[in-house]
């Protein structure tokens, strides 16, 4: 789901849903107790995991929520309810957050998950969490009873869409508090349906079911342990043998592949191929440092030049245009900042070309580029994930109509990461999964320099402390058009997961509020 400086989240975390486990509903207690008990093993394909105990990491995978259980559960009308956590209550001036757990969850060791541990799980996260500052609000976390009671210096909605996330997972606290770091990143023992059995470095990981599981998420009926003894996820990166395990029935489940497997995998009848949305933005990004895109001018000609709906018809749905950085399905959306976007900065090749002209870029040679003082128009576009590829392809396409050269830069994720700290990108696309407006502002601007960074982080911080939601989402319109006015930075589609799993392997899988399930759903 998210974000500081992320590299392709999502989700996460780039194209982030959620698994919540539990059993499948059996007709009565025998046929549970028989279905739980047999064994049954599957393999499905993610992306690298960076570590069990997630709150270390500065990305997650849907799967990881087999092994981290969130303590509350997002909804997409905004509001929280029970997950793990019982029950949760805040405070009218929005200073206390009380989370009421229940006393009949434990590890897969047995041992009973305590609201001792959930303190000890907050305060780990923000010792070692790379969002840290998403907590900055805490001022302290105590236990009453079967309730921790979190006290915050302000109001915060971050602070809570957290507790709806597997960023923060639940620690042991009594084996936990005695490991460093470096233990805990694979070693931490978390609650969840499943816990790691075994990981190998580069390939895979295996996970055993948590004979004890059990969940408060108001969607599940049956709340207990998964009919799925061992699940294999292994990270597997090449898009041919992931389509050659779903089709030989090896893998029964691919997070992350992208539009253009989906007809490959249509003569399948046991596969189905669906569109999932998500709240995500992916970004087209130019370095106002590159000598091309030192002129805003320049930056604004390229925004006017870019067609999002022709982006959507080209990727067969799987692209679907967006005008702002907090879009519908995010909390705290508001339609303002679109609605400016659209007004300044949205198709009208036209006026596009005409500065372009205006600034002396012309196809002077009749090559079919634009080009000044004997130097083509010309920069290329660096992603890192597999789901961006169509979505460069159609720009390239766009932009070569247009007389502008665009070359493709297709890299890994370290490569990208380290191509921005270099700040010797042209320009990039990057995809930004989070659903929380409070909790995507703040780190979607890798370049600082682009405009006045300071004034648009105290304006954040303005809305993101105020428990008047009027004015937070002012706030939030305000740097988003600001955001905007850079002309470097700039919102561009959403991408809409594909979602690919073998029916005859997962009978039960479904989807909820964007959620996907194991288990039996209402």
């Amino acid at each position: 789901m998210k974000r500081k400086h992320i590299f392709g989240m999502v989700l996460v975390l780039m194209l982030l849903f959620s698994f919540v486990t539990g059993c499948n509903k059996a007709d009565n207690k025998d046929d549970q107790e028989k279905t739980a008990a047999a064994p049954r093993s599957i393999v499905i394909s993610s992306g690298e995991w960076q570590g069990a105990d997630i709150a270390q990491t500065n990305n997650s995978f849907a799967t990881q929520y087999l092994i981290a259980d969130s303590l509350l559960n997002y909804e997409t009308d905004g509001s929280m309810t029970s997950n793990v956590a019982k029950s949760y209550n805040v405070s009218p001036d929005g200073l206390t957050v009380t989370i009421e757990m229940p006393d009949d969850l434990r590890f897969h060791d047995g041992t009973s998950v305590t609201p001792n541990d959930v303190k000890f799980s907050i305060e780990h996260v923000i010792k070692v969490s790379p969002f840290a500052s998403d907590f900055a609000a805490v001022k302290s976390v105590e236990v009453s009873g079967n309730n921790v009671i979190v006290s915050l210096s302000t109001p915060s909605t971050t602070f809570l869409f957290n507790l709806g996330s597997n960023l923060m997972p639940i620690l042991k606290a009594a084996e936990s508090s005695g490991k460093t770091k470096e233990q805990l990143l694979w070693g931490a023992t978390i609650y969840g349906a499943y816990y790691v059995d075994e990981y190998v470095a580069g390939d895979h990981v295996t996970l055993k079911k948590n004979p004890y599981y059990k969940t408060y998420n108001q969607h599940v009926i049956n709340k207990g342990p998964m009919n799925i003894e061992t699940i294999t996820v292994r990270f597997i990166k090449d898009t041919f043998a992931n389509v050659q395990g779903m089709l030989s029935g090896e893998i029964a489940n691919v997070e992350g592949l992208s539009a253009d497997v989906k007809a490959q995998l249509a003569d399948n009848a046991d596969i189905v191929t669906e569109w999932e949305s998500q709240p995500n933005v992916t970004r087209f990004e130019m370095n106002n440092d590159f000598e091309l895109f030192k002129d805003p001018d320049i930056r604004l000609a390229m925004m006017l030049l870019i067609d999002r709906e022709q982006t959507k018809v080209y990727s067969n749905g799987n692209y679907e245009p967006v005008y702002a950085y907090s879009v519908a399905g995010m909390s705290d959306y508001s339609s303002s900042a679109e609605e400016y976007f659209k007004a300044k900065y949205v198709n009208d090749a036209k006026r596009g070309l005409q500065i372009l002209s205006d600034k002396g870029w012309n196809d002077s040679d009749g090559d079919g580029f634009l080009d000044s003082n004997g130097k083509k128009f010309e920069f290329t576009l660096s992603f890192n994930s597999d789901a961006l590829k169509n979505l460069a392809e159609c720009l390239q396409i766009q932009f070569k109509e247009q007389g502008i050269k665009m070359n493709i830069n297709y890299i890994d994720f370290g490569s990208f990461k380290n191509l921005y700290k270099s700040d010797k990108h042209e320009a990039a696309i990057s995809v930004f999964s989070w659903g929380d407006t409070a909790g995507t502002l703040p780190y979607i601007v890798r370049d600082q320099n682009i405009f006045d960074f300071n004034a648009y982080d105290k304006i954040l911080q303005e809305a993101i402390t105020t428990a008047d939601k009027d004015k937070r989402i002012a706030g939030y319109t305000k740097a988003q058009e600001m955001l905007m006015d850079s002309r470097c930075n700039l919102p561009l589609v959403r991408v809409n997961s594909l979602l690919v799993y073998n029916k005859k392997l997962l009978p039960n899988f479904r989807v909820l509020n964007n959620i996907p399930y194991f288990n039996d759903v209402q």
